[in-house]
């Protein structure tokens, strides 16, 4: 009987040892989630809001040695296959015959995203008078 009690008794201070543990892994996934909501709010409040977004110049090139915004009036649009959103192939020649707007674009590219509401608004304001191409170079299909 003694032999026993000395078993249970060995058996309960082995579940005693674990407390200390659990609440220390407790604790220490507590704590874990706190910097995370506290990093993801900051991270939040520190982002570019609409109210403090701030645009570049209209016609002024970031990167001199590109020609983006070379005079092309007067020229034709080259006809070229394109790909939609839903894998369809259409011309660039379907796109001619009304104002085009063509935006190049990313899907990390932060000023991309925030102007995209602008656009999607223009487009179902103007849709059916101006065509809108959207230019994705750096994703893949």
């Amino acid at each position: 009987m003694n032999h026993r009690k000395g078993h249970n008794s060995a058996k309960y201070s082995a579940v005693v040892s674990l407390r200390p543990l659990r609440r220390r892994i407790a604790l220490l996934s507590l704590l874990v989630l706190v910097v995370s909501i506290g990093g993801g709010w900051l991270w939040s409040s520190l982002a570019v809001t609409e109210s403090t977004m701030v645009l570049t110049t209209p016609g002024e090139v970031p990167y001199p040695n590109l020609n983006t915004n070379d005079d092309i009036e007067g020229q034709q649009l080259p006809d070229v296959e394109l790909q939609t959103i839903d894998g369809k192939a259409q011309s660039s020649n379907s796109l001619l015959g009304a104002p085009l707007i063509i935006n190049f674009w990313y899907s990390t590219c932060e000023p991309c995203r925030r102007e995209m509401p602008v656009l999607a608004d223009a487009h179902e304001k103007y849709g059916s008078k101006i065509s809108f191409l959207g230019l994705n170079m750096n994703d893949s299909a």
